[in-house]
């Protein structure tokens, strides 16, 4: 049987090994497995055609039954791994994982492409071509993560934002006091010197009076 498909070319490359299980009275019944390539796409069909439109040691193949093992039917038959499902194809199988979920290959396991809080401001998360995106329902969020003021500034970054505008309040305050305090000195210190005969800038003057005019004289 294995020699008639490597004869052929169309699957002298494909089909790489036949099992034979059973051996039945009658005419000569054989029941066998098929292994092919895993990326083999020629079908059932063609497998039977090959068959059917030779003969086998000489024997001429009067009736053919090809059906396609399914390795998902049995756990030691396939390798997948973590909570991958099996996906049976023709020749072979597949490990996939389910819709919304992909393959996470330090996990080793399938993990949900919408993960919990992805999505800020109520916005619901969806897949779109593998992908998590965000259909953002609250006013005044947008973009991929539906991203508001709320969403931007962390709890944390309020209480320092709040911290700082007090510090900032205080700092002005207290520069405005200094100031004030500053003025309100120096207007002492300048009535002191004005009250202060020894101190004060004004020159004694001297009048002097005649008929004709008045001289007045800075001592």
């Amino acid at each position: 049987i294995l020699a008639t498909y490597q004869n052929n070319s169309q699957t002298a490359n494909e089909v790489k090994a036949v099992t034979v299980t059973n051996l039945r009275q009658g005419s000569v019944i054989a029941d066998c497995f098929i292994t092919v390539l895993k990326n083999y796409t020629g079908g059932v069909n063609l497998l039977q055609t090959v068959i059917r439109s030779g003969n086998v040691n000489g024997y001429v193949v009067q009736e053919v039954n090809v059906t396609d093992y399914d390795e998902c039917a049995n756990p030691a038959d396939y390798s997948c791994v973590g909570n991958q499902q099996c996906i049976n194809t023709v020749g072979s199988y597949t490990c996939n994982c389910s819709i919304g979920s992909q393959f996470n290959d330090t996990q080793q396991q399938c993990v949900a492409i919408c993960t919990p809080n992805y999505c800020y401001g109520n916005g619901i998360c969806y897949v779109d071509n593998d992908k998590p995106k965000c259909n953002c329902t609250t006013p005044g969020t947008s973009g991929s993560r539906c991203v508001g003021i709320s969403a931007q500034i962390p709890t944390e970054g309020i209480i320092a934002i709040a911290f700082g505008a007090i510090a900032t309040i205080l700092i002005i305050l207290s520069l405005v006091l200094i100031y004030y305090r500053y003025n309100k000195i120096k207007r002492r210190s300048r009535l002191t010197q004005d009250d202060n005969p020894l101190t004060s800038r004004t020159s004694p003057q001297l009048v002097l009076k005649d008929d004709d005019e008045t001289q007045v004289h800075n001592l």
